[in-house]
């Protein structure tokens, strides 16, 4: 240190090869942060050698592909191959509802492991409130709230559709999983004496499973598509965009919220031929 241009430029080289765009750029923000920690200059602030190959980094460099969404139909379809009587496809298919009427990651209902988790970070039944028209799930820990600052409550409401209602199939699922503790994690059943968690590699597994079964391709796929296509939902309704970052605990000054909509044709000309400026 300080570090040259030519440095982290042969730094960069190497990264990107193994490396995306957006890590590339974290890694480099890094080296910036550690000279400014010791006293020294910004080492690439006005580099045109940094700065040129960055952005060529990120013309070869294959932008971050995101998961597809799912229709409420194809949700709906995956409830048929499953047995709802069976507590282990319950719990699989409250997690789906879950996750997308709450617009929620699916760490949110899962535990790290079998073995190893924290009450005080995951969902347990005593964090669950019952109410007319739905239930209130309190998240105490996520991806955005790492240190447990605040409270985030979630809701799963009761919808006229008793197939996809995700208030009805928790309060089942809860019903028939047998008395649990308070502290048990939300998602979690007992059976002939012993407790089954759900973890993120089974939550993933089964949906991967679901997904070819109902004949799409699961490679385009994945748990992140439930809380993409919760809030694509929610747009297709005409719910406003400000509401949906309520839902989903997007900041109120976040643009995040536009990487998860994936709005269909139809539903981008039902908002232009709605909007008073085309009625003649």
């Amino acid at each position: 240190m300080p570090a040259t241009p030519t440095t982290i430029c042969r730094y960069i080289a190497h990264l990107a090869r193994t490396k995306a765009f957006s890590t590339i750029q974290q890694y480099i923000s890094v080296i910036r942060l550690i000279h400014l920690e010791v006293g020294l200059p910004h080492p690439f602030k006005d580099s045109f050698q940094v700065t040129s190959l960055m952005k060529g980094v990120r013309r070869v460099k294959p932008g971050q592909k995101y998961k597809d969404t799912l229709s409420l139909s194809q949700i709906k379809a995956m409830r048929s191959h499953l047995d709802l009587s069976d507590l282990e496809d319950l719990q699989i298919w409250v997690m789906i509802v879950t996750c997308f009427f709450a617009l929620l990651r699916i760490s949110a209902v899962t535990v790290p492991n079998v073995t190893d988790f924290d009450h005080n970070k995951t969902l347990t039944r005593g964090d669950i409130t019952f109410l007319p028209n739905g239930l209130v799930l309190k998240i105490k820990h996520s991806k955005t709230n790492q240190y447990g600052d605040r409270v985030f409550e979630a809701t799963l409401p009761r919808i006229p559709d008793i197939t996809l209602c995700p208030a009805s199939a928790a309060m089942l699922y809860l019903a028939v999983s047998s008395p649990l503790p308070d502290t048990t994690p939300a998602l979690s059943y007992k059976q002939k004496g012993q407790l089954y968690h759900l973890t993120p590699n089974k939550a993933r597994k089964r949906l991967q499973s679901l997904i070819q079964a109902i004949g799409l391709d699961e490679k385009e796929y994945g748990t992140h598509s439930l809380r993409r296509s919760g809030a694509t939902y929610l747009l297709s309704q005409g719910v406003p965009l400000e509401t949906i970052k309520v839902v989903g605990d997007w900041s109120p000054n976040s643009n995040c919220v536009y990487k998860y909509l994936r709005p269909s044709g139809q539903t981008k000309l039902d908002s232009l031929c709605n909007n008073s400026y085309y009625q003649s």
